[in-house]
């Protein structure tokens, strides 16, 4: 991440790149993922880091479209429970 502070309403830009020369790649080079989803997880906490959140969004790939979120949810971290969704969102092709 180029920045370690997002105002509130602030946006964040996730570059995903697949490396499938490296042994962790391999299962990129067939087209599995591309159906399946890759889902990427971003962990982050308010200003004063008492408010511990992430946001997860399965990123598909479509053979008539590019990459696009297929899904987004955001949960609230909390010591010692499982995390609390508190926001879900789904996309469409």
């Amino acid at each position: 991440m180029s920045q370690r502070f997002v105002p509130v309403g602030g946006q964040v830009r996730v570059n995903v790149a697949v490396l499938t020369d490296l042994p962790e790649g391999e299962r990129f080079k067939d087209f599995w993922w591309a159906t399946d989803g890759v889902s990427v997880v971003i962990k982050y906490t308010d200003s004063n880091a008492k408010q511990r959140m992430r946001t997860k969004a399965v990123i598909t790939q479509f053979a008539t479209k590019g990459p696009l979120v297929t899904e987004m949810a955001v949960f609230q971290d909390r010591k010692w429970r499982k995390p609390r969704r508190v926001a879900l969102g789904r996309g469409s092709h």
